[in-house]
């Protein structure tokens, strides 16, 4: 019992301190100089592991994230194209988007899916779109 109790405060302890030494990466998504309110913003290492947010009410985000070396960002908003940049700890990244034209991003996830029909694709599609 001892035994256990002191594996899982020796997990929270590490827990605690592996996200009090988070790093933090902060900017703006923009669009035509504006702020782009409401765009998922996305810190992604080489190794799979991603954390994101939101722009604010002024385009501003902030991610702490878990990273030790340079990873990607990426900002998405329905009817704007992604917008990738390389980003570091610390960096203030500014990212500008801008209007797409292609019909796939344009399309609300809804009306692609019902074009789909059952099966692996269709739950492909909804595991990472949806």
């Amino acid at each position: 019992m001892f035994r256990s109790c002191s594996m899982i405060l020796f997990s929270v302890s590490l827990l605690a301190a592996t996200i009090a030494s988070a790093a933090k990466v902060t900017g703006a998504v923009t669009t035509d100089g504006q702020p782009l309110i409401g765009a998922l913003v996305t810190a992604e290492a080489g190794n799979g592991i991603a954390v994101s947010g939101y722009t604010d009410g002024s385009g501003q985000f902030s991610i702490d994230h878990p990273f030790a070396g340079p990873f990607k960002l990426r900002a998405r908003s329905p009817g704007f194209a992604d917008v990738n940049e390389k980003a570091g700890d610390g960096d203030r990244v500014t990212l500008a988007a801008s209007r797409s034209s292609d019909p796939l991003v344009l399309a609300p996830s809804s009306e692609l899916l019902s074009l789909l029909p059952d099966g692996p694709e269709k739950s492909r599609f909804i595991l990472n779109c949806a």
